[in-house]
């Protein structure tokens, strides 16, 4: 039976797809399958207090480093998407980056 390899992260070890809150640079992270990219890292100037939350608000995904929210996407529009996939969001393993709907447009998380 033949085995495939699976490309993975390293420090710290991850898998294609997998998100993770890396506490040493105070961002949310996603896998490639090579390298931990950083999601976009705009500060938003609204406070928060709990490090590591992901959570959708006003049209955005978003994550808190402890002090303020973060967006994870630039706001750049990709393409239409249905008003009731509104938040979701999912792994492209082929382009390699994250995707999440607005309630209008896909949006590339990540540079």
């Amino acid at each position: 039976m033949a085995r495939f390899a699976q490309a993975a992260c390293a420090s710290p070890v991850g898998n294609a797809g997998q998100l993770q809150w890396i506490a040493a640079s105070g961002a949310v992270k996603y896998c490639n399958g090579t390298t931990w990219v950083t999601m976009n890292n705009t500060n938003t100037g609204l406070t928060c207090s709990v490090a590591g939350v992901v959570q959708y608000v006003s049209s955005e995904i978003m994550f808190c480093n402890g002090t303020n929210w973060y967006r994870t996407a630039p706001v750049v529009n990709h393409g239409a998407c249905a008003a009731t996939l509104a938040g979701k969001f999912y792994y492209d393993s082929v382009g390699t980056y994250y995707w999440f709907c607005n309630g209008a447009n896909w949006r590339r998380m990540g540079p």
